[in-house]
Order: C-alpha cells, then sequence, then structure tokens
C-alpha cells in the first residue's frame, strides 16, 4: 500500500515468515522528550489499518532506534538522521547536534527461533556488517 510520503511494505521469505515495514517521511507527532514519539504513536494505535514490524522515518535530521514489545508483538521503531549537517537553522532553535544515525539498517533473519532475534536494527552500516557476518557463521 502507498499513500503519498508513506508506503507498507511486505516481505516474505521462502519459509513462509512475513515482514511489514511502515515507511515514512515522517510519523504524525512530537514530543520533545522523545524523538520516536511519532513511531510509537503509529505502532500503539495502528492508524494505517496494518500492523508492522518496523516503523521508520527520517525527516528531523535526528536519530532514533527502540525496540519493545507491544500488543504481543516485538517492534521496531527507528528514525534516520540523514546526511544533512547541523546548520544555523539548528544552532538558532537549540536543536541538538548529532553526528550518527546517518542511515538505519535492518537486519532480518527469517529463520530465528524467537521473535527478538528475528529483526535487528542498527544506527551504523559497519555495526550492522558485523552483525550480519556473526549471523551467517552461526
Amino acid at each position: 500500500m502507498y499513500e503519498q510520503w508513506k508506503a507498507l511494505v511486505e516481505l516474505q521469505w521462502p519459509n513462509g515468515r512475513k515482514a511489514t515495514l511502515d515507511i515514512a517521511h515522517d510519523h504524525v507527532g512530537t514530543s520533545q522528550f522523545h524523538p520516536l514519539h511519532g513511531q510509537v504513536r503509529q505502532a500503539r494505535f495502528n492508524h494505517s489499518g496494518k500492523a508492522a514490524d518496523i516503523y521508520i522515518s527520517g525527516h528531523r535530521h535526528t536519530w532514533g532506534l527502540m525496540s519493545t514489545e507491544m500488543q504481543g508483538r516485538v517492534v521496531w521503531m527507528c528514525r534516520a538522521r540523514g546526511f544533512k549537517d547541523h546548520g544555523e537553522y539548528e544552532v538558532v532553535k537549540g536543536f541538538e547536534a548529532q553526528k550518527l544515525g546517518h542511515t538505519i539498517t535492518a537486519i532480518f533473519d527469517p529463520s530465528a527461533d524467537t521473535e527478538t532475534g528475528f529483526l535487528s536494527c542498527f544506527a551504523e552500516p559497519q555495526e550492522a556488517a558485523e552483525f550480519l557476518t556473526y549471523k551467517r557463521r552461526r
């Protein structure tokens, strides 16, 4: 399913395991206390009508990762910072400068024995690559 600024994508592996990705330019909802408020809100109230395994967006030039069990399923909430550097606007508005999380990498293990082992997310591609190498050697 696709709508302007958002897509719901379903992945399916040969063993029948599926994952749904809720990918948006941004998720509705902000909080000065939590950078992933919009993703948590989307996961909790399921405004798209389809529960997802991962809710990911960008837009705000900050990053964050969170995983939790919610409504009987393990869910990841993610925000990628992107590659825009901290500039005059952010300084004038007092926004926190962040240096990491340019991109988020998700690694799926469709043969995982646990729900927490099925999906892992990383703020740095190198960390994700090392984890994937480890998983493939097992």
